[in-house]
């Protein structure tokens, strides 16, 4: 039999940095009539037949079938679509698919790994519809009406072939966008930061310009269990959301130098990063403060650790972000805890009896961090805000005194806040040395082995627990959201 050489085709500039070159199979006349049959009987099919490998999908592909956003899934319907259009209207003249129909998938593919599909789902996902569509050319009325059934197989090879360059074409589409976001990933994952935070020596490192401007370090804490993967994406992620100019991961957190060089005001910043916590599995973000160059930058990353671990516990109603600029009198007044002790028994004292009773104190941390708003201390404490009227009156005699001189005010929370740091650190030590604890009749004259090994918070002149109330924290200190009257 004669055979017909298609054309020769190059598909060239689809793609940034791509240009790859496809020679359609071989065919006779009588296998291109036989396609272009097949072609325009499925034509008026397009629509069922997208919807049915979109189905496929779903059904076969757990990666695409977790897609829940319908702006992601729109996307994935207009690839696909232009799959089966391509598909079709390359049948039709036996010939390669169009450039501009080629365009679209492969800029699909370009986008799934933006999304964070993976290559072996982007290639299932063509294979799929590759079947979906090969079912319907067997299907097919005029495939049932050809009596040369020699041309079954022509046909079969035919679409094998082209198969074959399309799913080429997308995979080096795909690995070419791969390769275009790692190499922007380690433009921005430097090795120079990892240094300064390990406060390593940094000689013969190229210095990234953003820590030598006005910057300041943020911690985000991640659910547990990622894969390295992940967090590689995660943290690209996170930089195209916010103002991070940098960032590296260590011990399961995503460490993020924000550049301050401009006119935006931190609370701008710290309001870009509110709005990632629950969001790429972050759970809360510990932030250093300013660093007016790269030799700040490991003390704002400590800062922004010490946040991290602190701020959840003395301030159990923030949204997410704690703030050392919030934090760092107390991380001050934690690092001498006898004057630290002496300072919240001063302020305490006028409270008198009142302080003993379980209600009492924090309610005052929940008013004063307030601002004094009766329905968010109410919700808060999850009380009537009758209650809270009540409580209030109660505290009155205390209380019209302290508002009376906003530093006072100021003055009396942070010393609830540091009552609180300090029973967790009592609680935290008997958590950890409790079976070291003194049988009291056979405690020695030299003492025990936890009074010699006691830690620097622990004084021996006072006692660790319930001393004043100072270090007694009951349940409802834990957890705001349980005091009754």
């Amino acid at each position: 039999m004669d055979r017909v050489c298609t054309e020769e085709f190059s598909y060239s500039g689809v793609g940034s940095g791509e240009c790859f070159f496809v020679e359609p199979p071989l065919t006779t006349a009588n296998v291109c009539k036989f396609l272009h049959q097949i072609a325009v009987g499925l034509e008026a099919e397009f629509d069922r037949i997208t919807l049915a490998v979109i189905d496929a999908y779903d059904f076969e592909i757990p990666s695409y079938r977790a897609i829940s956003d319908q702006r992601l899934r729109d996307d994935v319907h207009i690839t696909c679509e232009a799959i089966v259009s391509g598909w079709l209207k390359a049948m039709s003249i036996a010939g390669p698919m169009e450039v501009d129909t080629l365009r679209i998938v492969l800029e699909g593919v370009r986008r799934r790994v933006f999304q964070g599909i993976e290559l072996s789902a982007v290639l299932r996902a063509f294979r799929v519809a590759m079947r979906v569509l090969w079912s319907e050319i067997v299907g097919s009325p005029v495939w049932y009406g050809q009596a040369d059934k020699d041309l079954f197989f022509e046909v079969a090879a035919w679409s094998l072939d082209f198969a074959d360059q399309i799913s080429a074409a997308i995979a080096g589409a795909y690995t070419d966008q791969s390769g275009l976001i790692m190499a922007e990933v380690l433009k921005y994952k430097s090795t120079y930061l990892d240094a300064v935070l390990s406060g390593e020596v940094t000689a013969g490192l190229a210095r990234p310009p953003v820590l030598e401007s006005r910057h300041f370090v943020a911690v985000a804490r991640l659910s547990p269990n990622l894969n390295l993967g992940y967090l590689e994406k995660l943290g690209e992620a996170l930089r195209t959301k916010s103002q991070i100019a940098l960032w590296t991961f260590r011990h399961r957190n995503i460490i993020a130098v924000l550049d301050w060089s401009g006119d935006v005001s931190r609370s701008r910043l710290l309001g870009d990063l509110e709005r990632l916590v629950d969001e790429e599995h972050i759970e809360i973000f510990g932030v250093g403060g300013v660093a007016e160059g790269a030799i700040e930058t490991r003390q704002s990353y400590v800062e922004a650790m010490t946040s991290l671990d602190l701020g959840p516990d003395v301030m159990p109603n923030k949204s997410g972000i704690y703030d050392f600029q919030d934090l760092a009198p107390i991380s001050v007044m934690l690092e001498q805890p006898e004057r630290a002790r002496r300072f919240v028994r001063a302020v305490l004292e006028p409270l008198g009896e009142l302080s003993k009773r379980s209600w009492v104190l924090p309610t005052l941390e929940a008013y004063l961090a307030s601002a004094g708003s009766l329905k968010v201390v109410a919700n808060f404490l999850q009380i009537h805000p009758n209650t809270l009227k009540y409580r209030l009156r109660e505290l009155r005699n205390f209380t019209d005194a302290v508002f009376v001189e906003g530093d006072r005010a100021r003055t009396l929370l942070l010393a609830l806040r540091v009552r609180r740091a300090l029973a967790i650190q009592a609680r935290q030590f008997h958590g950890v040395w409790g079976d070291l604890m003194p049988d009291s009749k056979n405690a020695d004259a030299s003492g025990s082995r936890l009074a010699q090994s006691r830690p620097p918070f622990i004084s021996d002149s006072t006692s660790a627990v319930d001393v004043d109330g100072l270090y007694h924290l009951g349940k409802s200190d834990l957890n705001l959201g349980t005091f009754t009257s």
